[in-house]
């Protein structure tokens, strides 16, 4: 039987929007079995009624004869603005919800230096393998298995894989990782790494610094999961404590996630400021204009814990994205938030859960804006201030880029940074295949 589900409003989320009302009926379609037909059927119906541009939907669409619902899905997305409906297992997104991944605990980020495509390490989770064996922000992965990044690339490309789990499998060795690393001191180290399931916090690296004009809180923030609002509660109880006047958030890390933790975080952030007031706007496409809605931010469910300011400064980057950029668009309004870094990823738009044979389609199903309307920032949020990562200082470190551009800002400096090293992105055209894609609750583009 095809299972219709839509995720409790805990799970509202822009990385995969899953929310509105609960509902635990059963309908069937196309027969009621799972057959790869019966899927791609559910999965075409579904969009033709509940995508955000349903105009792009052919009419008459012959679904069976698509290999797969994902084949069928990437068909049919809308290619200008839609990178981001998928396909994910129930097991995958309840995992992930919880903060539980099975890996090695590797961020890392694709970049080219003078030509040369190298892999820099964004990040390592506590409680990971990486984390164990000495992995830190900064470090360059120089070989994979004793094949260069270069090599690496290359056959992926080769091979035409979609998925880190099939190049695994294809090279032969899935269940482990030999990486040859170089530090920033120039030594090197190999290390090999089994994946492992591990939990992980979201809130990281909670400090204080008092500057010539005021007293600063910095924390980074990894993905907005439903299980952040325990961690918000101490975070933001220790910076009322400590009597902060403005807070630096660090989400140039963060892919999104639940817009209700979204929503609790602007509010915790804001205060009293915010109470009784517009936090998103969400709408629909024409066809369904009469379910668009408003939400408030929740300044009742966090009162217990807020700081009250008036001044954000947000460090981002192009993996600052969905719920992150929400944060951002839905508190200008309100109080002073500055943007410090890169421009971010470009995602105003959100989607709903629909279950079906152990699986979950993620469609766009609708915009958001702020208070004012404000919203359409599919190019990204550019930042007020311009600074470039050098990924070689950890998180919380005064010496990084972005943090010391952060705090002299609020100490009313101006926006002046260096670049480092001769650092550029990847172009997308030249990624793998399966690295281009920007959904990840679905698929960690950057996470061994």
């Amino acid at each position: 039987m095809l299972i219709r589900s839509v995720l409790v409003a805990t799970t509202l989320s822009l990385l995969g929007c899953n929310g509105g009302s609960s509902d635990d009926g059963s309908e069937s379609v196309a027969g009621g079995s799972c057959s790869i037909p019966d899927q791609n059927e559910y999965v075409y119906q579904k969009l033709k009624t509940n995508y955000l541009w349903p105009e792009t939907i052919p009419d008459g669409l012959n679904s069976s004869s698509y290999s797969s619902p994902e084949t069928l899905l990437n068909a049919l997305r809308y290619r200008e603005f839609d990178k981001y409906s998928y396909i994910t297992t129930e097991a995958k997104y309840n995992a992930q919800s919880n903060n539980e991944y099975k890996a090695t605990g590797i961020y890392f980020k694709w970049l080219v230096e003078n030509g040369e495509d190298i892999l820099i390490v964004r990040y390592t989770d506590e409680n990971s393998p990486a984390r164990s064996a000495g992995v830190v922000r900064g470090d360059e992965i120089i070989e994979i298995d004793g094949m260069t990044i270069s090599e690496y690339i290359k056959k992926i490309e080769e091979l035409n894989y979609d998925s880190w789990e099939k190049v695994r499998q294809g090279f032969g060795n899935p269940n482990d990782y030999v990486f040859k690393i170089r530090r920033t001191d120039s030594s090197e180290y190999t290390v090999s790494l089994i994946p492992v399931t591990y939990s992980t916090n979201t809130v990281h690296d909670l400090k204080f610094f008092d500057t010539s004009a005021n007293k600063v809180a910095y924390f980074a923030y990894k993905n907005f999961s439903s299980a952040s609002k325990e961690e918000f509660k101490t975070a933001f109880s220790q910076i009322k404590r400590n009597q902060a006047d403005a807070l630096i958030l660090d989400l140039r890390m963060n892919p999104g996630g639940s817009v209700l933790t979204a929503n609790h975080l602007a509010t915790r952030i804001a205060g009293q400021q915010v109470s009784s007031r517009t936090f998103a706007n969400f709408m629909f496409s024409a066809q369904r204009s009469n379910e668009n809605f408003s939400r408030p931010f929740k300044y009742n469910e966090v009162s217990d814990a807020v700081a009250n300011l008036n001044t954000l400064y947000v460090l981002t980057s192009s993996n600052t994205c969905s719920a992150s950029e929400l944060v951002i668009n839905s508190l200008k309004p309100f109080i002073d938030v500055k943007v410090v870094g890169g421009k971010t990823c470009g995602k105003p738009i959100g989607m709903y859960g629909h279950s079906f044979c152990g699986n979950i389609l993620f469609p766009i199903e609708f915009q958001l804006t702020n208070s004012q309307n404000e919203g359409g920032y599919f190019d990204g949020i550019s930042p007020s201030c311009e600074v470039d990562d050098d990924y070689a200082h950890r998180f919380g470190d005064e010496s990084d880029p972005l943090l010391s551009t952060a705090l002299r800002l609020s100490a009313g400096g101006s926006c002046t940074a260096l670049r480092s090293r001769n650092l550029v992105n990847r172009p997308a055209r030249s990624e793998p295949a399966f690295m281009i894609k920007s959904e990840p609750s679905q698929f960690k583009e950057d996470f061994f």
